[in-house]
Formats: C-alpha cells, sequence, structure tokens
C-alpha cells in the first residue's frame, strides 16, 4: 500500500528521501522517481548506510527491516535517518522504543492507496486502517535499539493529525 502523497508530501519535503525501503517491483507503489527497494530489489540485502529511506513496510516484515536498518545506521548514524510508518501494535513496543514518534494518525484515518485491480497503473483509496497509524523518525538522536538505557524521544512539531486526516483525496 502507499502512503496518500498529502501526509508523504511534507514528510519528503522535511527529510529529503533518498529511498524509498518497499515498493513494488515496477514502483506502482512509490512516490514520485525515488529510487525504491522492492520484493526483487530487497531492503534486507541493500546497505542502507547514509541513506534518508522512508519505509512503510509490509508489517509482517517490519521488525525485520528495522533491525537491519538499525544494522546499517551503525556505521554512520549521523548521516543514516529513516521514517518508518507502522501500525500501533504492542509488537512493535520494542522495535520503537528508542525512536522519536513523529506523528500519530487516529484510527480509521484515510492514509493508504493501493493498485488498482482493473489498472495497476492507478491508485484507488483503501478502506482507512481500523488502528492508529504512526510515523516513526530514527536519526542521529535516537539510542540504538539494543541500548540498555531509555530515552526521551518526544512527538516532533508537525502537522497536527487533524490538518492531515481533513485533507482530501485527488479524484
Amino acid at each position: 500500500w502507499k502512503l496518500v502523497d498529502s501526509v508523504f508530501d511534507p514528510l519528503h519535503a522535511r527529510f529529503n528521501f533518498t529511498l524509498e525501503g518497499c515498493a513494488d517491483d515496477e514502483g506502482l507503489n512509490s512516490h514520485g522517481d525515488l529510487p525504491h527497494c522492492s520484493p526483487s530489489d530487497s531492503i534486507l540485502d541493500r546497505d542502507l548506510t547514509g541513506e534518508r529511506v522512508f519505509i512503510n513496510p509490509p508489517w509482517e516484515l517490519a521488525e525485520q527491516i528495522a533491525q537491519h536498518f538499525e544494522n546499517c545506521r551503525r556505521t554512520s548514524p549521523t548521516s543514516t535517518m529513516a521514517v518508518f510508518v507502522l501500525p500501533k501494535w504492542a509488537k512493535f513496543i520494542q522495535v520503537t522504543k528508542h525512536w522519536k514518534l513523529y506523528q500519530e494518525f487516529p484510527a480509521r484515518t484515510q492514509l493508504f492507496t493501493r493498485q488498482s485491480p482493473e489498472n495497476p497503473a492507478q491508485q484507488e483509496v483503501v478502506a482507512p486502517a481500523p488502528w492508529p497509524v504512526q510515523l516513526w523518525l530514527v536519526d542521529a538522536d535516537c539510542a540504538f535499539n539494543d541500548s540498555p538505557e531509555p530515552t526521551a524521544c518526544l512527538l516532533y512539531t508537525s502537522p497536527s493529525p487533524r490538518d492531515l486526516s481533513t485533507s482530501r483525496m485527488p479524484s
């Protein structure tokens, strides 16, 4: 699934992503002309050192992708960063414990599109997720996930979920 442009575009403007971490092989669910990883060019096989990565992972692979990202970030923590899109599920508490919660969207916020089965080049709106969805920033200020000490990562200043959740989807 693709994060709607009305949420992605301000993130990209702020963080200047160099790579989209999880897209389909054709890049039809990627944003703009960013280079992207896909099932045939897996993020898990790529050195992410020095990259600024937008990662909306398949949620069943999120923990594995997060660990791979953290391993790459160790090489160059000041130049390697990511924004992860994750559901607010208990299983991700350990993964995100040292990351910065950038933004949280309430349950049932319209956040995603997918390829149309009739025309894969077109995106169609999908039903809103029944749970909250969170955007996590992982940058040089974040401790590594195996660090024993807790960090105080506060919610970043960003547009309110209400501002973004009320924005209209393109027709």
